[in-house]
């Protein structure tokens, strides 16, 4: 939004009422609307063939075919993904950081003791 346009709280995209239920059917695809065959009915489509005669001409006649075409119906669990995520982040393991070779060189020592005062001068800052 540009700063000489003025503040709507009849904006549509100010925000939206979710209800409980409505999370809830975002948590499992099994209730995500596009599995509703009232909100997302299936296709149906004519299609009319001429009729023909035994020599292979067509007589005037049709036939008409109705043919039901389903519509794909696909899901995503992305909403348990994130709580997935979400969850290990916050209650996982510390995380720990260790030199993986062998014979590190003097260099990558030094780097190494150097992230280690670093990371303990911000928990330090930070109070923990």
């Amino acid at each position: 939004m540009a700063d000489n346009e003025p503040f709507s709280q009849n904006d549509p995209c100010y925000y939206t009422m979710v209800t409980q239920s409505d999370f809830m059917r975002e948590y499992y695809p099994s209730g995500h609307v596009i599995n509703d065959h009232e909100v997302y009915p299936d296709i149906y489509r004519m299609e009319e063939e001429p009729v023909l005669d035994e020599n292979g001409e067509p007589t005037g006649k049709t036939n008409r075919r109705i043919y039901k075409e389903l519509v794909p119906r696909y899901s995503f669990a992305f909403q348990q993904i994130i709580t997935v995520k979400q969850t290990v982040h916050l209650c996982g393991n510390d995380i720990q950081f260790e030199l993986t070779k062998d014979k590190p060189s003097e260099q990558e020592i030094k780097d190494f003791l150097l992230f280690v005062r670093y990371k303990e001068h911000l928990l330090h800052v930070s109070g923990r």
